[in-house]
Parts: structure tokens; C-alpha cells; sequence
């Protein structure tokens, strides 16, 4: 999704608001795991 997104030049930011697995209908779509370790979502996203 964040690459359909980026791609339209109109888009400036995405807001995200909780990045953790599981505080959301205990859906997985979070950049950091139930116990914070980073995903491989995170390091896509985020410069270390």
C-alpha cells in the first residue's frame, strides 16, 4: 500500500497510528511485533 500511495505525486505523508502487531482487531499489519522487535516492514520504511 505505502508504494501505491507514494507513487501519486499528491500524497505528502501516511499516518499511521499504531505501528505494533495486534492493537488493531489483533491484526499483524504493524512495523514492529507484539514483543517490538522490527519487522522486515520497518526496515523498508525507515532508515536505520
Amino acid at each position: 500500500m505505502y508504494e501505491i500511495l507514494f507513487a501519486n505525486p499528491t500524497v505528502k505523508a501516511i499516518t499511521t497510528w499504531c505501528g505494533i502487531d495486534g492493537r488493531w482487531l489483533n491484526a499483524p499489519a504493524g512495523l514492529l511485533r507484539k514483543d517490538n522487535s522490527l519487522k522486515p516492514s520497518y526496515h523498508s520504511l525507515v532508515l536505520d
